[in-house]
């Protein structure tokens, strides 16, 4: 599949997969394989269902294999844990920035 290309994305640490997508920004026509449902609990404990994919993740030159669901809310990328723990990164809490050093 493939998405638009963006240069911001919201850091989720609670989020223990590695890549959440909004529906209408990926096109997963492109997708050689069978979704997975997956399982999701929330912070506050709700159980939410998506569609999920085993993929290959490229960020700059960094590749990871991880797993990507796709979700019907937000229009905001989400990296999550299994991406976030393979980076460097600085986080300013005042300016509310992320930012990420591809090495």
């Amino acid at each position: 599949g493939e998405f638009k290309k963006t240069d911001e994305a919201l850091a989720d640490t609670g989020f223990d997969l590695s890549l959440r997508i909004p529906k209408n920004k990926f096109d997963n026509t492109k997708i050689n394989q069978k979704f997975i449902t997956l399982e999701v609990e929330t912070g506050d404990g709700e159980i939410s269902y998506f569609k999920g994919y085993t993929a290959k993740i490229a960020l700059g030159k960094k590749e990871f294999t991880g797993t990507l669901i796709l979700t019907e809310k937000g229009e905001e990328l989400v990296l999550g844990m299994e991406i976030l723990n393979e980076l460097v990164s600085n986080f300013d809490g005042p300016s509310k920035k992320l930012t990420i050093y591809m090495k």
